[in-house]
């Protein structure tokens, strides 16, 4: 609904709630990982409830009447046709990261270090970007359900814009000042060497990422949750799989297994966007007669 601000409030309260218990368990109670765990479920509840609150007691057009809850057949349809897609889709994103991960423990622990430090490098650009992505999908399907077409084209050009703007400059940043940036995390020289060679190789087509995550949450917004699962699995999830085996036997260094990441990211960049221009006026079209469905069941 455009309430950002809310949101974020409660994520930062539980967030500040997570670290003091964390202290609290770990330091006074002595609980170890469990303490960990009970602070990780107690900041998650509190989130929930206030905005499960918030929800209760608004009085916009998404206040949650407790009382009023029935189960619909032809939204739980349409949220499942979108929603197991999308968390499949994370799922095989996961199992083509253990691919890599196994090839490049071969390196040794200081590479891994190195690796992990411009990952968590990397996902502060990734937050950003998916940040455009979730909005994406936000601003298309509200129009899809005003009918108002037109503003989901200009939706995603507007996303486009933004996502390789956001990607350009905090690459460009990342790139500049990679071993200031990965000297926060280690002051190994072999980590910050293996890091940097992930940062330049990565961040280099790091757009791209950006770009097909987009393009993916507006196919989404259309109603189309099969798709972009499909388009990850070949063009992210088997691109990397086939390179570590293939490419990467052949030449097993540094630089041509990271070379796996924006190869893939590129492969299912084009392929999103080129997806999304293939099925939009088809989504149109179902929107209609979605439409048409639902007000003879009314």
């Amino acid at each position: 609904m455009g309430d950002t601000r809310r949101p974020l409030l409660y994520l930062v309260i539980g967030g500040l709630l997570h670290v003091g218990l964390n202290l609290f368990f770990v330091i006074v109670c002595r609980l170890d990982v469990a303490g960990v765990a009970f602070a990780t479920v107690l900041s998650m509840v509190l989130s929930c409830f206030l905005t499960l609150r918030c929800l209760v007691r608004t009085d916009a057009d998404y206040r949650l009447d407790l009382r009023r809850i029935r189960f619909s057949g032809l939204q739980c349809r349409l949220l499942l046709k979108i929603g197991v897609p999308a968390g499949i889709q994370g799922s095989l994103f996961s199992v083509s990261n253990l691919v890599v991960q196994a090839a490049l423990n071969s390196f040794g622990a200081s590479v891994m270090a190195g690796a992990s430090a411009a990952m968590n490098i990397e996902s502060f650009i990734f937050c950003a970007q998916d940040s455009v992505g979730q909005a994406a999908i936000a601003s298309v399907s509200q129009n899809m359900g005003a009918r108002q077409y037109e503003r989901t084209k200009q939706a995603f050009r507007d996303c486009a814009g933004i996502v390789l703007a956001i990607s350009f400059v905090l690459s460009g940043l990342c790139i500049i000042f990679r071993r200031q940036l990965l000297g926060i995390y280690t002051t190994d020289a072999t980590a910050i060497e293996a890091g940097s060679v992930r940062i330049l190789v990565a961040q280099s087509l790091f757009f791209a990422n950006g770009l097909q995550n987009m393009a993916a949450g507006t196919v989404r917004g259309h109603g189309y949750g099969v798709l972009p699962t499909v388009t990850s699995l070949l063009g992210a999830c088997a691109v990397r799989i086939v390179w570590v085996y293939t490419a990467f036997a052949a030449y097993p260094t540094l630089l041509v297994l990271y070379l796996c990441y924006p190869i893939s990211w590129a492969v299912t960049a084009v392929a999103n966007v080129t997806m999304y221009f293939v099925i939009r006026k088809k989504a149109f079209a179902k929107n209609e007669a979605l439409f048409t469905e639902t007000a003879m069941t009314a």
